[in-house]
């Protein structure tokens, strides 16, 4: 019962799913063909009359025929398609994809054009050469001092700054010496612990019967292929000894 009524429930939801993508895929085909019949820049541009004029219209010498009745409201269900899209795009501005798309594009290009503008400007001003107008009639053709000019009071930062070193001469010699005191001390001196016996543990010591288990499987090999199995056999029976006496 609940596997049918899970069943219908997911039936249920594909149709609604397919029948919400054939609806977009249907307005999507609209404004695409709206865009297509006119100008999209027109409509995403906020108009600054919050109603729509009205449109006044000169006819002379109506004809009254059914060409032009139906020319009429083709136009009329144009206009109203393009005022619903209009209208559309002033409330939500902001969220439209190709509205947020064609934004970022406008921005795009207006930030290249700042930066362009900018670096054009920093290429002429380098290329200017500033000349003082103040100069005095009776040294003009005399030579500039530069004691005496604002070039001897600007100052230089040097290219390459000493910082001082505050380390005593001593320091590298004992770090070395106390490097090489641990080493021989922990290396040769120290005697060995519980850890360092740990380390010296076979993988057999560590789990009971790893080692009786791989032999049998050695013996059971060995055995089906026609090699030689008196040394497994030995240490099989050295294995047993050892847990006879454990057990005793």
């Amino acid at each position: 019962m609940k596997s049918d009524l899970n069943i219908k429930l997911k039936q249920k939801c594909e149709q609604g799913i397919s029948d919400v993508w054939k609806l977009r895929s249907s307005l999507c085909q609209i404004v695409s063909n709206i865009s297509d019949e006119c100008d999209i820049w027109a409509l995403l541009v906020k108009p600054i009359c919050p109603e729509l004029l009205p449109v006044t219209v000169k006819v002379e010498n109506i004809k009254v025929e059914l060409k032009n009745e139906h020319q009429l409201q083709l136009a009329k269900e144009k206009r109203e398609r393009l005022i619903a899209e209009r209208d559309r795009l002033r409330t939500e501005p902001d969220k439209g994809e190709e509205f947020i798309r064609i934004k970022n594009a406008l921005n795009y290009s207006i930030n290249n054009i700042a930066d362009i503008k900018k670096r054009s400007v920093l290429r002429t001003n380098r290329h200017i050469r500033w000349f003082s107008n103040k100069t005095e009639a009776s040294e003009e053709n005399a030579p500039i001092k530069f004691s005496t000019s604002p070039a001897a009071r600007r100052g230089l930062s040097p290219v390459i700054r000493v910082q001082k070193d505050s380390m005593p001469w001593y320091q590298p010699f004992s770090i070395v010496g106390s490097v090489a005191i641990f080493l021989i001390y922990f290396c040769f001196i120290r005697e060995e612990n519980d850890l360092d016996l740990e380390f010296n543990k076979t993988l057999y010591e560590r789990i009971k019967g790893l080692e009786k288990h791989q032999l049998l499987q050695a013996y059971k090999f060995n055995k089906e292929n026609g090699y030689s199995v008196e040394e497994i056999e030995t240490r099989l029976k050295e294995i047993e000894l050892e847990e006879a006496k454990s057990a005793a």
